[in-house]
């Protein structure tokens, strides 16, 4: 948009407004490259602890919590547990989802509708979401519980691993597809 601009002002021999726009532009643009990059700086993790209460388990490594931030401050946010891959819902062979139902049930037996301590809090990749440490009552991690129970496996980022067999059939389309 700025580029056509430029041209409009050059086209139409408007010299004396490039002059003045030139020098907004010199003037304005260290103070946007500032609030850029600190708008792209990643905030530094919250340790916690963090009183929370559950509102919902999403999944076996997803959940909403009611978080107590302050004084009469709450907030209500996904929180996804830190170290672990767990079995998504939504997925594209049975076998992942009847491990992720069994793996929302475990937890939702352990900590569901209850209160439990978030630490280590940083930003997620997706808006809205957070990952963070979990533990319930009794000091537990919630991930060493799940990976105890063979229901999640140790994440440490990058592509998330399948849980579908090797070959399987594709419930959107009628051909095979193997990994």
């Amino acid at each position: 948009m700025l580029y056509s601009y430029y041209v409009l002002l050059i086209r139409e021999k408007h010299f004396h407004r490039l002059t003045k726009l030139n020098t907004t532009l010199a003037l304005a643009l260290p103070f946007a490259t500032l609030v850029t990059a600190n708008a792209l700086a990643r905030p530094k993790p919250l340790e916690g602890p963090i009183p929370a209460f559950v509102e919902r388990v999403v999944d076996g490594d997803t959940l909403v919590v009611r978080a107590r931030i302050w004084l009469g401050q709450e907030l209500r946010i996904m929180v996804r547990v830190a170290g672990i891959d767990a079995p998504e819902m939504r997925a594209r062979c049975d076998k992942e989802r009847q491990l992720a139902r069994s793996a929302r049930y475990f937890v939702k037996r352990l900590i569901g509708q209850r209160k439990i301590t978030l630490s280590d809090i940083r930003q997620g990749k997706y808006a809205g979401r957070v990952i963070a440490t979990v533990t319930d009552k009794s000091g537990s991690s919630l991930s060493a519980q799940l990976l105890d129970a063979n229901l999640a496996r140790p994440y440490t980022r990058g592509r998330r691993k399948s849980w579908c067999p090797q070959s399987f059939t594709s419930p959107y389309k009628k051909t095979k597809i193997s990994r």
